[in-house]
């Protein structure tokens, strides 16, 4: 390492560089800690994110992501980015990246790469990621929420809104494939009157239908019954990464749907819907890896 710039290895270090993957998707390699390596392939409003342990020694980066390949690169950083409150170097990875998606979404052979160190959540180096998780603060005053297990993996559904005449949807999956923990995840935002139609704030039984654009198809539909008992139901399904295309909504999944005036306190997790997500959240220490690579391309 020349000079005094820093290994990519002290606690707390983060290292990334970025790539241009086949099938225009963007491909980011970060590590987390000394422990994790995390890649992300993303294209539009949708996305796979593979954490697995790697080993960080020096200024080398190691990992292996099952069959789907590999990382073996070396940093030469060329010159240091000095913030308020951190140091940042800027440089060249070089080596080996090779990945190839399941059934040949993406892939990716590439020799160098460039990119760079720094602090996580003090960025010295690209300003522009600052204040990426501002909309997660704001008051929610709607959120339909859906999961299921199914196929070995936690298959999930999640409508926010905030007041807004717009609301955010998300889908994601994850699951384990040896000490691979892989995530996938689709977004859309929904507008208009016949997109998301409910029952009024407060009203019971509620219901609500939703008919949300690209990536997604189909319909989903929220009703509860006499007893207020909630179903999840019809037609919606999605393409991810990887996994082809995801049913999101049956008999399996446990549902609950909440709407409140502005002015109001948020919507809460919900308890029929609580246990599975938090299973799915606590299933890995790479866990928040995964969800900070997942923000990083998703806002």
């Amino acid at each position: 390492m020349a000079g005094n710039h820093r290994p990519v290895t002290r606690a707390g270090d983060l290292a990334a560089f970025s790539l241009r993957g086949s099938d225009g998707y963007a491909i980011q390699v970060l590590t987390i800690g000394r422990r994790f390596v995390v890649l992300s392939a993303s294209k539009g409003h949708v996305g796979a994110i593979y954490s697995t342990r790697g080993r960080i020694s020096g200024n080398r980066i190691r990992a292996r992501f099952g069959s789907l390949g590999r990382i073996a690169v070396v940093y030469h950083p060329s010159h240091r980015c000095q913030g308020a409150t951190s140091i940042g170097d800027q440089g060249t990875f070089r080596g080996v990246v090779r990945f190839s998606g399941e059934r040949g979404y993406t892939r990716v052979d590439a020799r160098r790469a460039r990119g760079f160190t720094i602090r996580p959540g003090r960025d010295a180096c690209d300003r522009s990621r600052r204040a990426r998780s501002s909309a997660a603060t704001e008051r929610l005053t709607t959120h339909l929420a859906a999961v299921a297990r199914r196929s070995g993996r936690v298959v999930s559904v999640d409508v926010l809104g905030s007041g807004q005449p717009r609301i955010w949807l998300q889908a994601s999956t994850q699951e384990h494939r040896g000490r691979m923990q892989i995530h996938r995840i689709a977004y859309a935002i929904v507008g208009g009157s016949k997109a998301f139609v409910s029952s009024e704030p407060g009203k019971h039984p509620a219901f609500v239908t939703l008919k949300p654009p690209k990536p997604f198809s189909g319909t989903g539909v929220f009703e509860e019954g006499a007893d207020l008992s909630p179903s999840w139901t019809g037609t919606l399904a999605v393409w991810l990464p990887g996994a082809g295309k995801v049913s999101l909504a049956g008999p399996r999944f446990a549902s609950n749907f909440c709407r409140r005036p502005s002015g109001n306190s948020g919507c809460a997790l919900f308890p029929p819907v609580q246990r599975p997500v938090q299973i799915a959240q606590d299933s890995g220490s790479q866990s928040q890896a995964l969800r900070d690579t997942r923000l990083s391309w998703s806002r």
